[in-house]
């Protein structure tokens, strides 16, 4: 496998990990003013604690059923394992900065809250899973397993990459997707206890969104004629590629057809969505991600990004029955 340049990609493990060179000094730490320092303030004023924001009580003795308890556990174990990857991204993201030279505080200090805010999201899965039901900690023989794991800091660390493309690619296309997924969750929640939380995580989520788009406005217009725009477009091509795979609709993951893990995740969103309790079904996940990836590309092909989202629709298992 080659990368667009004709070199290993940054994933090859058969070949020496190429760590950039430390520049960072003089640090460079100041905030100025500007839309992405005003997110970030924003993030610092309304930090929330998810084990105080609500009566868990409330959620673990409402009147479901153990069915609908168990598959709820399910899909928020699901949430909580993408929330786990987004302290990833975020910390990836930070490091590279810091160890380059002309990066102001503001972007580090933005990823810094990112992270944060996913650590609270992935601690929230986490408490409602174990009040609806147990939380299960990862994705037993499934290919689900092999599309978390992606080498995100190998990506993000290497040398070769173009950091711009990282975080444009690795945050802003999941970050797009994340919040479709999630306001269409909201509207086909019930349960007040989960409404009320998912209210906490939206706030969270449009301002990463908006992070994303000042972040792609004022840096994409910096690269053009320079070449480093196609990198941009490769690496989004590429986190889209991971969406289709079944990052976040379980429907298209390949083996979601079989009986065994991935099938069982599709129907557990199916039933977590009759019941109210935190999801949308199969088909409507699948839209909301297709939709989220389109809104990406109208959001950068007037910045010179010539990204294209997958066509056609991936076929729905569930509903293609």
């Amino acid at each position: 496998m080659r990368d667009e340049t004709g070199r290993p990609p940054a994933t090859d493990r058969t070949v020496p990990f190429e760590l950039g060179e430390e520049q960072r000094y003089p640090l460079d730490l100041a905030v100025r003013s500007s839309p992405i320092r005003s997110l970030y303030e924003a993030a610092s004023r309304e930090r929330w604690d998810p084990e105080r924001a609500v009566s868990w009580d409330e959620l673990s003795q409402a009147g479901y059923s153990r069915e609908e308890r168990r598959a709820a556990a399910l899909v928020w174990s699901h949430r909580a394992w993408l929330e786990y990857r987004g302290i990833r991204e975020s910390e990836t993201a930070v490091v590279r900065l810091c160890i380059e030279r002309g990066w102001g505080g503001d972007v580090k200090f933005f990823l810094a809250s990112r992270a944060t805010a996913k650590a609270l999201a992935t601690e929230t899965a986490w408490l409602v899973a174990g009040a609806l039901d147990s939380y299960l900690p990862d994705a037993p023989s499934s290919l689900l397993a092999g599309v978390l794991a992606d080498d995100t800091a190998r990506r993000g660390l290497h040398a070769r990459t173009n950091v711009d493309a990282f975080v444009l690619s690795q945050i802003f296309v999941a970050d797009v997707a994340d919040l479709a997924c999630a306001e269409a969750t909201l509207e086909r929640t019930a349960a007040p206890v989960l409404r009320e939380l998912l209210g906490h995580l939206l706030r969270d989520k449009r301002r990463h969104v908006a992070f994303g788009r000042e972040y792609a406005r004022w840096r994409l217009p910096l690269l053009a004629g320079s070449g480093r725009l196609e990198d941009v477009a490769i690496s989004v091509e590429a986190a889209f590629e991971r969406e289709v795979r079944g990052l976040r609709c379980p429907s298209w993951l390949a083996d979601a057809r079989t009986e065994g893990f991935s099938s069982h995740l599709v129907e557990a969103y199916e039933i977590t969505s009759r019941a109210g309790l935190g999801a949308v079904g199969a088909a409507e996940l699948g839209r909301c991600v297709m939709a989220a990836l389109e809104d990406v590309v109208s959001e950068l092909s007037p910045l010179g990004v010539r990204a294209s989202a997958p066509s056609p629709l991936p076929i729905d298992p569930v509903t293609s029955r």
